[in-house]
């Protein structure tokens, strides 16, 4: 079973001071067990919700909002990782998502790279990543013609070298949210209402079950020094 682990952005975070050495070490200390486990398959880190997009799709019509957000809501259905040029770009390929989808919220942000953590000097004309995380209204499931729509884009996406990875999620009747203070941690089962907490960034693990997803959400939040984790388990 894969489950993505997902902490939820809070107020120092989203000041975008990047992670002292000592907390890159304990992360990477984490993220080299997990690996060696063979058990984590991959993750990605976003910047503060000051440099992302929400867009709304409605009716054809499309409505953007600029970060920062404070009260916007998020249930994610779904995620994109795309490498593209320009922002605008980026929106130009939401647009073709929500032709697939339809009705659709995207929560649109830049990843993480090296050179945000001071590990590189940013290269010149430097491509961008951006993780689109989508939700349809409430936990709707994709129709089959959504989906065939969907499969399509994504196939043109990768045969552009838009599309790096993909995946959906599963409802949030296999998923729970993880409150962490200080050393104690409480744990609430899905289902669960929209969060107003944005995703600041993710794992993804190869687990035998949503209890020991738990388990590695809660470690997971004590190193990275967050208040709240969810753990959804990915669509077969």
């Amino acid at each position: 079973m894969r489950f993505m682990i997902m902490h939820k952005l809070n107020a120092r975070l989203e000041t975008g001071v990047p992670p002292t050495p000592e907390e890159i070490g304990r992360i990477h200390g984490m993220m080299g067990e997990a690996a060696q486990a063979g058990i984590m398959l991959g993750g990605e880190g976003l910047l503060p919700s000051s440099r992302r997009t929400h867009l709304a799709y409605r009716g054809g019509e499309r409505r953007l909002t600029a970060g920062p957000f404070s009260e916007e809501k998020e249930l994610i259905g779904g995620f994109a990782l795309v490498k593209v040029r320009t922002h605008d770009q980026a929106i130009a390929w939401m647009d073709r998502v929500a032709e697939a989808l339809g009705d659709v919220d995207v929560f649109l942000g830049p990843c993480t790279e090296p050179w945000h953590l001071g590990f590189a000097p940013e290269p010149p004309d430097a491509p961008l990543r951006f993780l689109a995380m989508y939700q349809l209204e409430g936990e709707a499931r994709l129709t089959p013609v959504q989906a065939a729509a969907l499969a399509e884009l994504f196939a043109v996406m990768r045969q552009e070298g838009v599309l790096l990875s993909s995946e959906a999620l599963a409802t949030s009747h296999h998923g729970a949210r993880i409150h962490l203070e200080g050393d104690r941690h409480t744990v609430v089962d899905g289902p669960f209402a929209e969060s107003k907490e944005l995703v600041s960034g993710f794992a993804i693990f190869e687990l035998p079950s949503k209890e020991a997803a738990i388990e590695w959400g809660v470690r997971w939040g004590h190193c990275i020094d967050v208040q709240t984790v969810e753990v959804r388990q990915l669509a077969d």
